[in-house]
């Protein structure tokens, strides 16, 4: 997987061939609107990422009410970022910037935003 490094959307192939075998393929059950994904004011890379991850939710997936994704689809920015990732009881968050084909990600807390 890391080969791709430099390839958002390979990478994130490959994220969804290891959750397939992780969780087991779920395709069947997931039909992602992918011209609703495509027109989102996001990231590429987010783009790829939502048009899969959506099979993986629950309690114990990837989508979870604590410390889980955040599906933006570029309607909430915090501080000219984008938030992605929220801690569930508030005190840091994953953001990115708002567009741009593999942006960079920050852990953001109250006092400062440091690149992870």
């Amino acid at each position: 997987m890391l080969q791709h490094k430099d390839d958002p959307q390979s990478l994130m192939l490959a994220l969804d061939r290891f959750l397939s075998d992780y969780y087991g393929d779920r395709q069947l059950k997931y039909k992602p609107n992918l011209q609703e994904i495509a027109a989102r004011r996001i990231p590429e890379s987010l783009k790829y990422f939502y048009s899969f991850v959506e099979k993986y939710p629950g309690k114990h997936g990837i989508l979870d009410t604590q410390d889980g994704l955040i599906f933006n689809s570029g309607e909430y920015v915090y501080k000219g970022k984008l938030p992605i990732v929220n801690e569930y009881t508030g005190c840091w968050q994953c953001v990115t910037e708002t567009e741009g084909i593999d942006p960079p990600v920050w852990i953001e807390d109250y006092d400062r935003i440091n690149d992870c």
